[in-house]
């Protein structure tokens, strides 16, 4: 089973910047066993990337300053339709 996992970093990841220069402050990535995901779980995970797209969804995530207000705002946008 997937887990979306959320680090972040207020003071930024060691020499990570993004494309302007800026220090990276959160990391989203998807943790994945060895075993295949169910066409549920594939499906969720093409929503998600879909919504991640939105600059508004970004934005809102890059001003989020720790771990649970970007739970909070994925969950949001996600159930948001």
């Amino acid at each position: 089973m997937p887990v979306l996992g959320v680090l972040s970093y207020p003071s930024g990841v060691k020499d990570w910047k993004d494309l302007n220069g800026q220090p990276v402050t959160q990391v989203l990535a998807i943790l994945m066993g060895k075993d295949e995901i169910t066409e549920q779980e594939a499906n969720d995970i093409k929503r998600f990337f879909v919504k991640l797209a939105s600059s508004d969804f970004l934005r809102k995530i890059a001003r989020s300053k720790d771990s649970q207000t970007v739970v909070a705002v994925i969950k949001q946008q996600m159930e948001e339709e």
